[in-house]
């Protein structure tokens, strides 16, 4: 789920700072942005924020209920992407069909506003940029909202723990969010029916079990170590070394892996609770996810997690603030209209490459072709838009993008008017006859509906000070619940036009008769219910990915000019893949500039 999509990668950017990547990016615009900080972001920018940065702030209040989701609008970039063909020759003001020439030159454009977008944005933010976003807010899948002063995520909602004078520590205290974060570390609890099992990897569930779910714990601590034999698995592979140990492990599942390791198979009650962390950590069974993905994802779950208040929308924001510090207050090309330099509702359907650079054309906010002329661009999309975009790429790239899978998630965040007690981040739910193992993904998924829970007020009270971040309500608390649709076609579902009311009726259903019970909350606690849908945002981790040396066409630069930045080039989906990706391509784009 949105609790789990975003965090892998614990040491691997330690090896950076000594290569002197980060340096560049994380020190050379300092004295513009100490300029910028005697004037406070908020100070010009706090309606471009509250109207196109990632949290939406404006409820009208829980009596105004919303009536669709939030998260994916699909039908403006359906429209042009899906057939562009259509499209252009749709517009009887362009001349044989040809698109608009350029009204601007800019040194780059930046396609996307998620976190990986952002991130590059950011580390070029001395150059003459351009950032494009075709949904109306920026983030991504790392938005969020808020409710009596409490903000949640509704995409990405935590992160590792960067360690110490890493370039990604180094980003959050240039952020000023450094301190801004609380920290989880602990067994998340599960519910089977109606008996709470508070630590599974040392007292397992049903009778039976306990004596394989302590083995495989022990294996996942040993595997987080890189002790009694095991390597944690680093992706994004930046070494040779690691390239290695992670082809080795891509080429098995992690549930033949485990199986393998403790040379039986999975008791169904451990199946069970395994595969429900893989439908909400990527939407994809643990049959289908490869053992470098699966261990990355489920040995690092044992270490510390950082929670921001919002989730990672909370980094979103901060980055987008500090881009307007210096896209606002800037020298030079740098500068300018903060609305000019971060374009939102600016739909991308169309790159070229030319002897000048990249021609990138898109459509505005008042449904005007626009075309700028840059000498670089870095598409921080998902593959699958890359293919729309973009009509002369090589078919060994064309055919890695096609070969992606991408799954679907709806999240639900439920509002309380209770304190709900901390003795949990995030809660797993589990039916209590899992005896569904013979039948399909799909059948197992629509009979569990939602897999966990994550107290999405968790981060808004600082521990220390026993205060709040924000002038928050006390006695009032957020649940965000995860249900994934970890099969093929689950997209096609979310989109129809009674999912809404469906899958409310659903979310309200089982928050009712199982979860608030389970966790002491009262049903006229329940204030409201929030949906947000998110058709395509996690690429599965599948065999092979990486071994298959697929990865390296989605990662590989289009003719020097045009670059990729997404979570999707490792098909592992975490904040940190995001970061890497902008870091790694920036500096190459730093280089022709």
């Amino acid at each position: 789920m949105n609790s789990r999509n975003w965090q892998n990668n614990r040491r691997e950017f330690v090896k950076l700072v000594g290569s002197g990547m980060a340096a560049v990016y994380l020190t050379g615009c300092v004295s513009a942005l100490k300029k910028a900080d005697k004037k406070g972001a908020n100070s010009y920018d706090s309606e471009y924020l509250r109207e196109r940065g990632p949290f939406h702030r404006d409820f009208p209040g829980i009596q105004s209920e919303p009536s669709d989701f939030s998260g994916d609008q699909p039908s403006r970039p359906h429209h042009v992407l899906w057939d562009k063909k259509s499209f252009i020759a749709s517009q009887t003001h362009l001349v044989k069909g040809q698109l608009p020439p350029p009204e601007e030159k800019v040194e780059v454009v930046v396609v996307g506003g998620g976190m990986s977008g952002l991130i590059s944005t950011y580390f070029l933010r001395d150059k003459n940029i351009v950032l494009l976003e075709q949904a109306s807010r920026l983030g991504g899948n790392a938005k969020g909202e808020s409710w009596n002063g409490i903000d949640y995520s509704i995409g990405a909602a935590y992160t590792d723990i960067p360690e110490p004078d890493s370039p990604i520590a180094q980003l959050w205290k240039e952020l000023g969010i450094d301190h801004k974060y609380r920290i989880w570390k602990g067994a998340d609890p599960l519910y089977i029916g109606e008996k709470l099992y508070p630590d599974c990897w040392k007292e397992g569930t049903l009778p039976g079990t306990q004596k394989q779910f302590v083995r495989l714990g022990q294996l996942f601590e040993d595997v987080l170590n890189s002790r009694n034999g095991y390597t944690y698995p680093e992706i994004p592979a930046i070494s040779a070394e690691d390239r290695k140990k992670v082809n080795e492990l891509d080429q098995i599942s992690i549930r033949a892996f485990l199986e393998k390791q403790i040379g039986e198979p999975l008791l169904p009650e451990v199946e069970e609770y395994i595969e429900h962390y893989f439908w909400t950590a990527s939407a994809g069974s643990a049959s289908e996810i490869s053992a470098a993905a699966g261990l990355n994802f489920f040995a690092g779950d044992f270490d510390k997690i950082a929670v921001f208040p919002g989730g990672n929308a909370a980094i979103a924001e901060a980055l987008v603030e500090k881009l307007a510090e210096k896209l606002m207050r800037g020298e030079g090309s740098a500068q300018g209209n903060l609305d000019q330099r971060l374009r939102t509702s600016s739909l991308v359907f169309d790159v070229k490459t030319d002897s000048e650079g990249v021609l990138v054309s898109y459509l505005d906010p008042n449904e005007q072709i626009r075309t700028i002329r840059a000498r670089t661009a870095i598409l921080a999309c998902p593959k699958f838009v890359v293919a729309k975009l973009m009509d002369e790429l090589e078919p060994e790239r064309l055919a890695a993008i096609h070969s992606l899978k991408y799954r679907a998630y709806l999240v639900a965040n439920a509002l309380v008017d209770q304190d709900v007690r901390e003795l949990f981040y995030d809660a797993f739910f589990m039916k209590s006859n899992p005896g569904n193992l013979g039948k399909s993904i799909q059948e197992r998924a629509h009979h569990q509906k939602v897999t966990d829970a994550v107290l999405g007020s968790y981060a808004q009270r600082n521990p220390d000070s026993h205060s709040y971040w924000t002038e928050s309500k006390k006695g009032s608390s957020v649940l965000t619940l995860s249900r994934s649709m970890p099969y093929d076609g689950g997209r096609a579902e979310i989109y129809q036009k009674s999912a809404y009311e469906q899958y409310r009726k659903e979310f309200e259903d089982q928050l009712v008769h199982e979860i608030l019970p389970q966790l002491g909350i009262r049903e006229k606690s329940l204030k409201g219910l929030r949906l947000t849908r998110w058709g395509h945002p996690l690429p599965l981790s599948a065999v092979g990915n990486i071994a298959s040396g697929k990865v390296d066409w989605l990662r590989k630069p289009f003719e020097g000019k045009v670059f990729f930045a997404e979570q999707d080039n490792w098909t592992l989906p975490c904040f940190e893949t995001a970061f890497h990706e902008a870091l790694t391509w920036t500096t190459e784009v730093r280089k022709l500039l």
